[in-house]
């Protein structure tokens, strides 16, 4: 079960918190009481509402109706759930609405209950199903259960107690429903039992000899801010839960799970994302979790203190009393033995040093665990079930079968690593073995192994997460600041990475007295004056830090376009410009090709040329030489770019494509000049990724 939002490091810094930094109960909105009459039909077929009246979700969306139980009709309700007996007959809270999942939450200022469960009512049959409990996340600060499934309902009973005292009206229900997206059915009939399917491409390549996921696209996962992920230097041990909630869905309604599971956590809990980092069904089809990719050591949120270093693996279902099924089981082994083969772990009872100084765990201090360890072992919580936990030897045996087969089919990596001194020498596995530019690449935290060719080589590297295929092979091993590759040297200074291409090597001219060695930008600026991209002053300066006008950039542009054949027109199409401006040709030329439109006044348009250049402006002149297209741009970094701005789409588009990086704050700063070491900045990296370098 998902049971900690604690992020990388368990860093205590507000912001670093998995929890959103607003009160989330605060926000949320009370669903209003909804005359729903239970039909035994279909959801589409009879168009059911949810729960405050709003349409029900289609085509893989998700909504969540929040309610508080204090403004909710009780009702006499019949039936116990297996844990909980004692509570046959007893009285519940009942919300009328077409609902699949359900949790809920209460306030910060009241005592967890002992017992909330759900009960949903079949929506084509009108039956009420089986009372399901839901786990309390009690061992960390959230005052919340996990999420259950109950199935496609036309309404849900809710009861919770306190030392047998009705506590319902103290809680917040969290009513989910989910949809069923067009490739659901298709991905769930694609593979089998063998746990190893995939439709559409995978969100990055994966390793050598990874297990073909669900992709995140392909279960149709929400948007996450990738400023609000950490990443682990090495992964240590697999982590193993279940996430309880109802064991009868479908193949089909597996994707529909993740994405409640993925809406309860970000939208309604307000973490960064899915706790888990891979989610498995019942009938052994593997999920993408955490968003940050499979072949790199995101941190999720599903082990209190032990979420940093930890890969969590979540079996969608309830295993207190049932075993996993085999090709659960198997499909679990095939990933933890992938996670940990590729990090060059080759024994899984082995076990790896942990640290833990927070409060609400089981052990805290310096101790050490083995390479795959239950929830329960390191949090308060009965996850993943007293049966599933007494699977664990047989899991373990499974993996180190799968670990071996691995090894001998896929040995180079290891055997360089081996070899090579091990973690001594190149530190910890920082991204697994996958293909990059012409190479499959092990990315090490101290290191590099690589191989094309049918040749395998490592090499101590300080440059393992600057490293371009377009390097080559390092020609020497070393962990200084500066390092010879088949195609050039790069150099690392006041951590910024320079690369020289070895036809480029001989010495650089001087171009500006005021652009030394370890100014941020250098590289980018000498480069462009190398490229007669752009000019100085007379007095050999370059002017880094002050505002770039908007005739200057045109300049650029056009310069980086090759000096395309031009005539300019006699009449300025600007009532601002005319011949006697230095740029007025280039300026004609960028109206003309539509890289500039001006601003509309009476009479005609201005271009404003000796006005200083804003950021968003900027944004759009390199989207539109780009001739590339915004469909598709999905690009969260800017924490100031939204709706509100005419070219947040263009700013996006800068982010996505690693054109801007914005400033450490998270901010892209639309509406400051642009100065001239930050346009050489932009203009080269366009420039690289147009592959004009």
């Amino acid at each position: 079960m998902v049971k900690s939002t604690s992020p990388s490091h368990e860093s205590t810094s507000p912001m670093s918190f998995e929890k959103s930094p607003f009160n989330r109960r605060a926000l949320l909105k009370i669903g209003a009481v909804t005359p729903l009459a239970v039909a035994g039909v279909g959801a589409v077929g009879m168009g059911l509402a949810l729960a405050d009246g709003s349409p029900a979700p289609s085509g893989g969306d998700t909504a969540v109706v929040d309610r508080d139980l204090a403004r909710t009709s009780t009702v006499d309700t019949q039936g116990a759930s297996e844990q909980n007996p004692e509570l046959d007959g007893t009285e519940a809270k009942q919300v009328a609405g077409y609902i699949t999942m359900a949790a809920a939450t209460w306030p910060n200022d009241t005592d967890a209950p002992d017992v909330v469960e759900f009960q949903g009512q079949d929506v084509n049959t009108g039956d009420w199903g089986d009372w399901i409990s839901a786990e309390l996340m009690t061992d960390i600060d959230e005052n919340a259960t996990d999420a259950v499934w109950l199935g496609p309902s036309s309404a849900v009973n809710v009861r919770a107690f306190r030392d047998g005292h009705d506590v319902s009206d103290q809680l917040t229900a969290h009513l989910i429903t989910t949809s069923e997206a067009g490739s659901d059915v298709r991905l769930a009939s694609s593979g089998g039992d063998t746990g190893i399917t995939r439709i559409l491409p995978a969100t990055v390549t994966p390793g050598t000899g990874a297990p073909t996921f669900i992709t995140r696209k392909e279960w149709n996962a929400g948007s996450v801010k990738a400023s609000r992920l950490s990443y682990a230097k090495e992964i240590k041990a697999i982590c193993i839960h279940h996430t309880g909630g109802s064991n009868n869905y479908s193949k089909a309604q597996s994707p529909q799970i993740v994405r409640g599971m993925f809406a309860y956590h970000h939208d309604t809990l307000g973490w960064a994302d899915l706790g888990y980092n891979i989610v498995v069904d019942k009938y052994g089809q593997i999920f993408e979790g955490r968003s940050g990719g499979l072949h790199r050591n995101v941190a999720g949120a599903h082990a209190r203190g032990f979420n940093t270093g930890s890969c969590g693996i979540s079996v969608m279902g309830d295993y207190m009393d049932i075993p996993v099924p085999t090709a659960a089981l198997n499909a679990i082994a095939t990933a933890a033995a992938w996670k940990l083969g590729s990090a060059f772990i080759q024994d899984v009872y082995g076990s790896e040093e942990w640290t833990v100084t927070i409060s609400r765990v089981k052990r805290t201090g310096t101790f050490s665990m083995p390479h795959l360890f239950a929830h329960r072992d390191v949090n308060y919580t009965d996850c993943p079930g007293d049966t599933y936990y007494g699977q664990l030897p047989a899991l373990r045996s499974l993996v180190q079968q799968k670990l071996t087969d691995f090894k001998s089919r896929y040995p180079e990596h290891l055997v360089a690593f081996v070899n090579g001194g091990g973690k001594a020498a190149f530190g910890t596995v920082t991204h697994v073995r996958r293909p990059e530019g012409g190479f499959d690449v092990t990315r090490l935290t101290k290191g590099l192994i690589l191989t094309a060719g049918g040749r395998t080589t490592a090499h101590k590297s300080a440059f393992a997460a600057d490293w371009k295929g377009s390097w080559g092979r390092p020609v020497e091993s070393t962990a200084g600041e500066t390092q010879r590759f088949e195609n050039g040297t790069a150099k690392k200074v006041n951590g910024k990475v320079t690369f020289v291409r070895a036809s480029d090597s001989a010495p650089r001219t001087k171009h500006f007295n005021d652009v030394p060695d370890n100014l941020i930008f250098a590289h980018e600026i000498n480069t462009l004056a190398d490229l007669g991209v752009i000019r100085g002053w007379a007095d050999r300066t370059f002017r880094p830090q002050i505002p770039v006008w908007r005739d200057a950039v045109i300049a650029y542009m056009y310069r980086i376009a090759g000096e395309p054949a031009y005539t300019a027109r006699r009449r300025s199409p600007f009532l601002d410009v005319d011949q006697s401006q230095p740029f007025y040709k280039e300026i004609c030329w960028a109206q003309a090709t539509g890289l500039t439109t001006g601003w509309k006044v009476r009479g005609g348009w201005e271009f404003r040329p000796f006005q200083p250049i804003l950021r968003d402006a900027m944004a759009t002149f390199l989207f539109r030489a780009s001739g590339e297209s915004l469909r598709g741009v999905n690009y969260n970094g800017f924490n100031d770019v939204n709706s509100s701005l005419i070219f947040e789409k263009e700013i996006k588009w800068m982010g996505s494509t690693g054109i801007s990086r914005g400033w450490d704050d998270g901010t892209y700063r639309p509406f400051n000049n642009t100065t001239r070491a930050e346009l050489a900045a932009f203009l080269y990296r366009y420039m690289e990724r147009r592959g004009l370098l």
